[in-house]
């Protein structure tokens, strides 16, 4: 039923009266309106099809858009920049979602879901594709499967994480998130694991689901039954678990082995982020550990690529697309210079590329930028897993094309491996192709010989496909000579299903990673079979690989020790750590530390590969022992030399613990707190999130970090089991540990701890003689706290600053802790280095503009001379550590890129008249035309040949025979012009014919179309900012919609 009947139907005359309508007969409200009914009137009301209102026209159209393509005031455009953004990252999440998409609607339909999959969500296919074959794979190698990671950065509306598992549910896996509501009552979310197949998948999403949110106690319950241990490690309970960025912080997932991320992340922080999830201390400790390696965990980033035809063609708003102060109608190519779909989604967000490219690098600088940079160098000096298979660091995938150093990908075409052995490795590729770093057979393309962009695949590839799928033996063997050539041909047919068969298993390659790694024992083995694969994605220049010469100054040695190993802590390196110091320019300060530090008791002992999480074997030998014996906790060098270095006589107001996840930054605390500045008078401020208050209580009494309790415990003394009696132990310096909000309402004066300190120091400084620890420090300035958490920042500068001034040497000091010292901008880590300064005019700027002016260069990098400043500013405030390269406790990543084509129109005439309108009736018509014309001239032809020939035989006696016979040849001439004319009527009707024939395919394919969820569809009819223009034929047509 067309739009027109079915709006007239309901009476639905206007866009007012079916908004309404569609509210009231929702399904989701109860609506009984039949499915296929609503969902039509869904589709008419989004494209203004109305009752008594016919839908605008081409023109209308064209110049309604044209005059409000530039928004007016600024505000404007900002939201409409945001909109654009938020598009376009959905519709690369999933182009467009639909009632039936939805698993916790009561129209979901699993089997429709499916069928649209393919145009609406390509990365979806190959996530599901992977974890099909990684799965495979471990059946194969180790008797069972393992747990899977999938995060989503995307959670408006239904996309990300949500959509995702809807996806899973409609392919046979399990979503243990359920709801129940009783009567009058709100749904309530429950677990239900009753269907324990290793097929169930936990949900974790901003969003609704069932029409309840997730709280803490089902966030808990998710986490501790996929975490539980021995039970879940394989996920016997719980397998996969998808969430969004709503989630990613306060999470700790064990046992995963691989991790799936579903967008290119938008910064570097959140990427370290994601992957800190799954990279807990001794988080794997249930899996295998490799012999050499660790704990391998692959994390597959997936990222739509824009093939040449839609990169070319697709044109927007260049103020826009720039953020431009002054409006200008020009309009520039969308994806120029582009494959990855991101970097041109990017534009349009608030990230700015100078910062993007200083967050990668301040990254690499934080270890040598350090105070403690000599004494670290073990552990962060080695090279990780992507290192040594991959070629590269972390990096961005998409997003600005800075920062991502040179790395591989791979295909399934392997020497050295038994697996493998009817392979051989394919031909260089060309890594300059621009399809091939699409990674997509292009089967009607060029073949050529050897391999090309269009068709960049090896024959012993084509040819193992070609056996696998059991197509017809005699190909191979009648062109034995150029069976390259012969299986190029038989690509092109598309019935046969070679093609899409080639670029399913071409795209699999990526999860022969594992099986590589896992089955090879030799780690030069592995590196060359990995190397094999050959497949080079991005030559982008590294900023972070910067060399800039101040921070390679190694300071002075200590001409009376030669090496570390002979070097005791000696009483003259005792002393000197006792004498007050001065603050140091940088160089001066590597070679204090080199002096006054360089000592075993400090210093990091080279990492040796070897499993560190085993379960002690003597555990249980002593169970009888004192209990306070075996929570002695032994210091890591780190945590000794903060506690030596950051002291009540230091010349430093306060030191950034810039450590990562798993490297006791607590206990770091409570042992630098109870070293020096216990015993010297100070008050002891904790503040952190009010959920993790009761870690600080566990690092003083259950693993004795408190020096001064640890020392009673060692002459005997026996802690207490109960909270209330251990805190007795403790001195009046430590106040209760209290959460931001606390501690803005302490500074404003607004509570008891306020009391506290106001009768110990007096009014003029409360804050006089008090080291103040705060924990997860980056949540000061990052700006994702709860209201109820978000401390007043600016009231803690002002009393933090007034400290320093009024109580010069007996001021407030600051220790801050943060594994992620920025988030949402870099310069965040300034906002925090600068509490710790005293004067103004010494602080580092945070001001964006400015800081680009004073440190960095146009190629948006820090300069020589910018690195040199910094390096002054920040010494003596940084302590950095990392663990994550340590294979010993930590899962070591690494980074497997899969880039996916971006479902499109490929057929050029289809593109013209899709997003043109040509008239597909043009040659019909044409044809039509001359048909007339032929069909005219024949009967005037033949009415003239009737006459010519009538007069002839009437008058035949009067002519001579020569003169007969030249008339009657004239006769035969004419007949025969006729049937010619006869012939080509014929071929025009057969035109005709095959012309409508054609028309109606393409209308047919037109509709379909515009009726799929093809991602580039979706992007130029939903996202509104886009318009198409055919270089060839210099053919235009504009779809501004959302700019209004």
């Amino acid at each position: 039923m067309s739009c027109k009947k079915l709006m007239c139907k309901y009476k639905l005359n206007d866009k007012s009266i079916t908004r309404k309508w569609l509210k009231i007969n929702h399904p989701d409200k109860g609506g009984t309106i039949k499915s296929d009914d609503f969902n039509k009137i869904l589709e008419c009301y989004k494209n203004d099809e109305f009752c008594n209102l016919a839908p605008p026209t081409n023109n209308e159209k064209h110049q309604k858009n044209k005059s409000t393509k530039y928004p007016k005031y600024k505000s404007t455009f900002r939201a409409t920049r945001a909109k654009i953004f938020s598009c376009m990252r959905k519709t690369a999440n999933f182009s467009k979602i639909v009632g039936y998409h939805k698993f916790d609607k009561s129209i979901y339909d699993p089997n429709k879901l499916n069928l649209e999959l393919v145009d609406a969500s390509p990365k979806m296919i190959q996530l599901l594709n992977n974890i099909k074959e990684l799965d495979a794979q471990d059946e194969i190698n180790h008797g069972h499967k393992f747990k899977h990671f999938i995060f989503s950065d995307v959670k408006e509306g239904g996309y990300g994480a949500k959509i995702i598992a809807s996806a899973f549910q409609a392919n046979g896996y399990n979503n243990i998130i359920k709801a129940k509501k009783g009567q009058k009552q709100k749904p309530k979310l429950y677990l239900d694991l009753q269907n324990s197949n290793y097929k169930n998948f936990a949900l974790l999403c901003s969003n609704t689901i069932f029409d309840a949110t997730f709280n803490e106690k089902i966030k808990r319950e998710v986490l501790k039954t996929f975490n539980e241990r021995p039970g879940n490690i394989n996920g016997k309970n719980v397998r996969l678990i998808i969430f969004d960025s709503g989630f990613k912080e306060g999470i700790d997932l064990f046992d995963v082995k691989y991790v799936h991320i579903f967008e290119p992340s938008l910064t570097i922080a959140d990427l370290k982020q994601t992957i800190g999830r799954a990279t807990r201390t001794c988080g794997q400790k249930g899996l295998p550990f490799q012999e050499n390696i660790g704990w391998p965990l692959y994390v597959y980033n997936y990222y739509l690529t824009v093939p040449e035809i839609v990169s070319s063609s697709l044109y927007t708003n260049k103020a826009l697309l720039y953020d431009e102060e002054e409006p200008r109608d020009e309009d520039v190519v969308l994806f120029k210079n582009m494959e990855k779909y991101n970097d041109a989604t990017l534009n349009y967000s608030t990230f700015d590329k100078a910062m993007n490219s200083l967050s990668e690098q301040l990254y690499n600088l934080a270890p040598m930028l350090a105070v403690d940079y000599e004494l670290t160098q073990n552990i962060h000096n080695v090279s990780d897993l992507n290192n040594e298979f991959m070629d590269n660091e972390y990096y961005l995938m998409g997003g600005v094309n800075k920062g991502v150093a040179k790395y591989k990908s791979y295909s399934p075409l392997v020497k050295n491996n038994e697996k493998y052995k009817s392979y051989s490795p394919p031909p260089k590729t060309n890594n300059k192709s621009k399809f091939f770093k699409i990674d997509y057979i292009k089967c009607q393309g060029k073949c050529g010989k050897k391999n090309t962009k269009d068709i960049p695949i090896g024959i012993n590839f084509m040819i193992h496909v070609y056996k696998k799928y059991k197509h017809p033996t005699k190909l191979l063997s009648v062109n034995k000579s150029n069976k390259r050539q012969a299986l190029c041909d038989y690509m092109k047919n598309l019935n046969n299903k070679y093609c899409s068969q080639l670029n399913f298993e071409w795209a699999k390659r990526y999860t022969k990673i594992p099986d590589i790694i896992e089955n090879t024992k030799n780690i030069e083995t592995m590196k060359d079979e990995l190397d094999a694969l050959e497949l080079e994605i991005n030559e982008d220049t590294d900023a972070g690989n910067k060399i800039y010469p101040i921070i390679l100054y190694k300071g002075k040695k200590d001409k009376q020790s030669i090496t570390l190993s002979n070097r005791s802590n000696s009483s003259s390196n005792k002393s000197s750590r006792k004498q007050k110091f001065s603050r140091f320019n940088f160089t001066k300060m590597r070679d204090y530390i080199k002096k006054t530090y360089y000592v075993k008791e400090f210093v990091w002992d080279k990492i040796v590969v070897e499993n560190k999480c085993l379960p002690n074997a003597n555990a249980n030998a002593n169970a009888n022992a004192n209990a306070n014996q075996a929570n002695q906790i032994e210091f890591n060098p780190t945590q000794k030399f903060i506690a030596h270095y950051f002291t009540p006589d230091s010349p430093y107001k306060g030191l950034l613990l810039w450590h990562s996840v798993g490297t006791g930054k607590t206990c770091t605390g409570v042992a630098t707190a109870t070293t020096s500045f216990e015993k010297q008078g100070y008050s002891i401020l904790w503040v952190t999130r009010t959920t993790l208050k009761s870690d600080v209580w566990k690092n003083i009494f259950d693993q004795i970090c408190h020096t001064i309790i640890l020392d009673e415990v060692k002459k005997g003394l026996i802690i207490p089991n109960n909270i209330n009696e251990r805190k007795k132990l403790l001195s009046k310096s430590w106040l209760e540990p209290m959460s931001y909000k606390q501690f803005s309402n302490l500074l404003a004066g607004k509570n008891k701890i306020y009391d506290i300190l106001l009768e110990r120091n007096g009014p003029n400084d409360i804050l006089k003689k008090t080291l103040i620890i705060i924990d997860e420090a980056h949540k000061l300035y990052g700006g994702d706290l709860k209201a109820s958490e978000r401390p007043d920042t600016e009231v803690m500068e002002n009393l933090i600053s007034n400290s320093y001034k009024v109580s010069g040497y007996d001021s407030c000091k600051l220790l801050i802790m943060t594994a992620t010292p920025f988030t949402d901008s870099p310069l965040e880590l300034f906002s925090l280095i600068n509490l710790f300064i005293e004067h103004e005019s010494d602080k580092i700027t945070t001001n964006k503009e400015e800081f680009k002016k004073q440190y960095m260069t146009s190629e948006n990098i820090l300069s020589t001379n910018g690195v040199k400043l910094l390096a002054n500013k920040l010494t003596g405030l940084i302590s950095y550590l990392n663990r994550e390269k340590d294979p010993t406790q930590f899962a070591q990543p690494i980074m497997i890129n899969v880039p996916i084509l971006m479902t499109h129109v490929e057929n050029e005439e289809l593109r013209d008249i899709v997003f043109l309108n040509t008239k597909i009736n043009k040659v019909a018509d044409i044809v039509e035309e001359q048909i007339v014309v032929l069909k005219e001239k024949i009967k005037n032809m033949k009415t003239e040949y009737k006459t010519e020939k009538a007069t002839l035989t009437k008058s035949k006696s009067s002519y001579s025979k020569e003169e007969f016979t030249k008339l009657n040849d004239n006769l035969k001439v004419l007949l025969k012009n006729i049937k010619d004319l006869e012939e080509e009527l014929n071929k025009y009707k057969n035109t005709k014919y095959d012309s409508e024939t054609k028309i109606k395919e393409l209308k047919e394919k037109v509709k379909q179309i515009k009726h799929s969820l093809l991602q580039e569809y979706i992007l130029y009819t939903k996202c509104g900012h886009l318009n198409y223009k055919n270089n060839k034929t210099n053919s235009t047509r504009k779809s501004y919609k959302l700019i209004k």
